[in-house]
């Protein structure tokens, strides 16, 4: 079976969806013996010798004709109409992964637009796919039901466990890190900042260690960077963006992941938190209910301000040894449940079952 994955978003470490396909590729490549995957970028160039990459304007029908499935990630990109008019054309079928752009709260984010767009092109768009790919049961929850056929592909990750650091003894004040883009209305960066402007003016907090990583807009960071000054607590910094075997060093020496964001699929920056053994403190807009339930590895709270100061406050004072433990249940979850073997073993037979129905 030959899976053609297309992509609207830029390749880069920087944005999910960027970070995760390159890898997923690969791994699929890798370990499927009855898949070979590629790569479609619809508004990027992106180069490599890992696995096929095909430019937008190759997409002919001899292209087409030469893959089985497609599938599309993410979801507001125009050029995904005609792309799946001429699939369809050539009796070919195409799945639909969101990546959270189906959450009922994303749907609110530029509302006016979202509901023509949706009415003139994009629902008859998933509604004409063989099924949605949700990243988890809490995703599909929290998200609008457009398409009866659906089912669940976690993300995959391949760990970078050390095993001369899986014992950290923690110190407390607990070190905190922040690492997603910097965006106030879909990762709720001014959640956070608000919620630590509640903890010093109401709750007389002095200070929280809190590394913040990422970029976005400048006017983003430079509001961001404004906020902290004037927060004025020693140990909440700014950092900027962090790749690679620098963000797995820093993981390291950090206590516990902080994500406040209003909606999201499932983060590759939660991943990578949850491998290094960083419990995950969260807003329900990260849709992680049902794995901080059946895991333990973290807490969760109502994606509000007055929810995030009390949870940070609660964390403050939690025992060390339950966030030792929490620590392991972070490692052996992504260890059992986002290997990439199983994953790919998981897609493939799902593909093939779909495919099989429809064609």
């Amino acid at each position: 079976m030959k899976v053609l994955h297309i992509v609207g978003n830029k390749i880069e470490s920087s944005n999910g969806i960027g970070r995760l396909l390159p890898e997923m590729i690969e791994m699929q490549n890798k370990y499927s013996e009855n898949m070979e995957c590629a790569l479609c970028c619809v508004n990027d160039v992106y180069n490599t010798s890992a696995f096929t990459v095909i430019n937008k304007y190759e997409m002919n029908d001899k292209i087409i004709d030469d893959y089985d499935v497609f599938i599309f990630h993410g979801l507001y990109f125009y050029s995904y109409i005609s792309l799946a008019k001429k699939i369809l054309s050539r009796n070919k079928l195409y799945f639909v992964k969101p990546h959270s752009s189906l959450i009922i709260s994303a749907q609110k984010k530029s509302f006016a637009k979202k509901i023509i767009a949706n009415f003139a092109f994009f629902r008859r768009f998933i509604k004409s796919a063989s099924a949605v790919i949700f990243t988890n049961e809490d995703e599909a929850k929290n998200s609008v039901q457009w398409n009866s056929n659906s089912f669940y592909e976690g993300n995959g990750l391949s760990s970078v466990q050390v095993p001369d650091l899986i014992v950290r003894k923690k110190h407390k004040p607990y070190k905190f890190v922040y690492l997603s883009r910097i965006d106030f209305t879909h990762k709720g960066t001014d959640i956070l900042l608000d919620a630590l402007q509640l903890l010093k003016d109401k709750y007389k907090l002095k200070n929280l260690n809190l590394s913040i990583y990422g970029k976005g807009d400048e006017s983003e960071e430079s509001e961001l960077i404004q906020r902290i000054q004037k927060l004025n607590f020693p140990d909440v910094t700014f950092n900027g963006p962090i790749y690679g075997k620098e963000k797995n060093r820093m993981l390291y020496e950090k206590d516990i992941f902080i994500l406040t964001s209003r909606y999201e699929g499932f983060p590759m920056a939660i991943l990578e938190a949850l491998d290094s053994g960083l419990p995950c403190l969260v807003t329900r807009g990260v849709n992680m209910t049902t794995i901080i339930e059946k895991h333990q590895v973290g807490w969760e709270c109502e994606t509000t301000i007055q929810g995030v100061a009390e949870l940070i406050l609660s964390v403050l004072n939690t025992d060390e040894t339950l966030i030792d433990n929490m620590s392991a249940h972070a490692r052996e979850y992504i260890i059992k449940e986002h290997n990439w073997p199983s994953l790919v073993n998981y897609s493939e037979s799902t593909y093939t079952d779909i495919y099989k129905r429809n064609m």
